[in-house]
């Protein structure tokens, strides 16, 4: 890795300095702490319940980890047209609180305990999807054919 970096810019403290917090050759995962959260949920009371549906279609897509935009949105593209008012709050809850991606891959896949606050009927249908009994395909879901664009 040094080796392509000239021995002038190597001997910079500042450059050492930014290397030094980076340790090399291990391939141990760090897990976020439970509590972490990136963005707190903007506060969306108002919100007409047919564009919630939408950005909830969106957002389940667009998940940032492909496990998760395949198990979730195909998940809200087979269910989510069929959530009550209090369903669709449920799920907006379940995949917007948690914001660490693989939290909600380890729930949804049954390897981590779910919390109390998140275990309800979303979830459960969710790890029932999850499950694949059917074994169908799952690919990513195109925008265009959802009509998001």
């Amino acid at each position: 890795m040094f080796r392509n970096l000239p021995k002038r810019l190597l001997a910079r403290k500042s450059v050492l300095r930014t290397f030094r917090c980076v340790k090399f050759g291990t391939n141990d995962a760090v897990d976020p702490p439970e509590d972490f959260i990136v963005n707190p949920k903007k506060d969306r009371q108002n919100e007409p319940f047919e564009q919630k549906k939408k950005r909830l279609l969106y957002q389940s897509s667009k998940r940032g980890m492909l496990e998760n935009d395949l198990i979730i949105g195909s998940f809200a593209k087979k269910y989510l047209d069929t959530f009550t008012e209090e369903e669709v709050d449920e799920y907006d809850k379940l995949i917007n609180i948690p914001s660490n991606e693989w939290v909600l891959y380890y729930w949804a896949s049954g390897l981590k305990p779910v919390p109390k606050e998140f275990d309800g009927k979303i979830m459960k249908l969710l790890k029932e999807h999850c499950k694949n009994t059917g074994q169908e395909i799952k690919r990513k879901t195109a925008l265009g054919t959802i009509g998001l664009i």
